[in-house]
């Protein structure tokens, strides 16, 4: 048990309360304000979350990664406020541009901040237990939803009466949904439980919770099929084979186990190339689906944007601007976004924003030491961001980072100095030694 004072536990359990509401809400507590704002109760409790630890903030010391991001969103703003001169945006334009990159920039930093407390604290495996079973949560959510509303708009239907504001929904026949209200977001945001509860199991292997692990793991695979999404089929599966490659050892495979081994996978192999059932009709027919194809317009208009800005950049959340230019309307892929986030950087931040982009990333996956999670995270968020646009998306900043964060050793000045100090010492020693 970790003894905290009154001032920790007070952070701890608005953490607690915070980590509830924005994982179990996911876009069902989102109000329009004054008839055009929309914002979120868990951007509010963000915020609060913030000046509850911004002791944490003034004191927090900047890690590599988290300063080169940082340096990109400085790099976005100085775009934006040149980008009002050259391609004549409004005012307006500028302002939203600047709150959305401001809003993107707090979230990672509190993810940050939030992830050195619960470590310095010790309270790192509470935390993720509890994370997982929040994303359980939801996908139960989306079993009461599939099965009494299995028309979208129903589910709606509860919320819109209470003043709940989700533009442009989609029917979604068929298909769980959970408080996310969109499939192929919420299967994508699930992979942070799913490699949540992969690090938990690899925690406990030996002794019997590891077994609720390996439930925990058939309801997320259940709820992703449900879902009918294959970006969030392709997540899961990178994220499972990066675990079973980490994790598999030739000799603890018994001989008696192979003929089920290859049961199963002619089974799978039988119900995804012949069965009738909807959800392997969808990935059988992905090249002559209508979604398919409008996420190849998306990466087309994508490319026209960045060639239009001279892959300098137009500044972060501006591409809905440009896009109005280009093509008078906003109201399609391009206008939001980009069905791809790798393309939306390049359009927003240009070459200069890919390589501070790049540069973070990688770092993040050098200091993950063969971390089996953190890189199958890493490499399914950059595979399934190409198909929606989820790096950015606003109930994927915060967890990715604050999950990333937790899982990733903590370092620190006192952990420098006395890395540099053993490194002096060796240096030293083989000195003497020659001597």
């Amino acid at each position: 048990m970790v003894w905290l004072s009154k001032n920790d536990r007070l952070k701890k359990y608005s953490i607690y309360i915070f980590l509830l509401v924005f994982i179990v809400s996911g876009n069902a507590l989102t109000f329009q304000l004054f008839g055009r704002a929309a914002i979120k109760l868990s951007d509010v409790l963000a915020i609060f979350l913030g000046l509850i630890l911004l002791h944490e903030f003034m004191k927090c010391e900047i890690d590599f990664s988290i300063g080169i991001m940082s340096t990109w969103g400085l790099w976005s703003l100085l775009l934006i406020c040149c980008n009002l001169l050259v391609f004549h945006f409004t005012a307006g334009d500028a302002l939203t541009a600047v709150l959305y990159l401001l809003r993107f920039m707090y979230m990672l930093w509190l993810g940050y901040v939030t992830a050195r407390w619960v470590k310095k604290k010790g309270l790192m495996i509470e935390v993720l237990k509890y994370i997982n079973i929040l994303y359980l949560a939801v996908c139960f959510i989306g079993f009461f939803q599939l099965i009494f509303f299995p028309v979208a708009y129903d589910f709606y239907g509860i919320f819109w009466n209470i003043g709940v504001y989700f533009p442009d929904a989609d029917p979604h026949v068929g298909r769980l949904i959970s408080t996310y209200f969109d499939p192929n977001y919420l299967a994508s945001c699930l992979t942070l439980g799913i490699c949540v509860n992969y690090f938990l199991m690899e925690k406990s292997r030996g002794t019997s919770a590891v077994w609720w692990y390996r439930v925990a793991w058939c309801i997320y695979l259940l709820t992703v099929f449900l879902t009918k999404s294959r970006s969030g089929f392709v997540g899961f599966a990178i994220c499972f084979v990066f675990y079973f490659l980490f994790t598999f050892h030739l000799s603890n495979l018994k001989i008696e186990f192979l003929p089920f081994i290859f049961l199963a996978l002619a089974v799978l192999l039988y119900l995804f190339f012949f069965s009738d059932i909807s959800t392997f009709v969808r990935i059988r027919n992905s090249f002559n689906d209508p979604s398919s194809w409008a996420r190849l317009s998306s990466w087309e208009k994508g490319w026209e944007m960045a060639k239009k800005t001279g892959f300098f950049g137009v500044g972060y959340n501006l591409n809905g601007a440009l896009s109005q230019q280009m093509y008078g309307a906003v109201h399609d892929g391009p206008g939001y976004g980009n069905d791809s986030s790798l393309l939306l950087t390049l359009i927003t931040t240009g070459f200069i924003g890919c390589i501070l982009f790049g540069m973070h990333i990688y770092h993040l996956l050098r200091r993950t030491k063969h971390s089996k999670c953190v890189i199958g995270l890493i490499v399914s968020a950059l595979v399934i961001c190409n198909f929606n646009n989820l790096l950015y998306y606003n109930l994927w900043v915060f967890m990715f980072y604050f999950i990333i964060y937790l899982m990733l050793p903590l370092k620190d000045k006192a952990e420098y100095r006395q890395r540099a100090s053993a490194k002096i010492q060796k240096h030293l020693s083989a000195g003497d030694a020659k001597i």
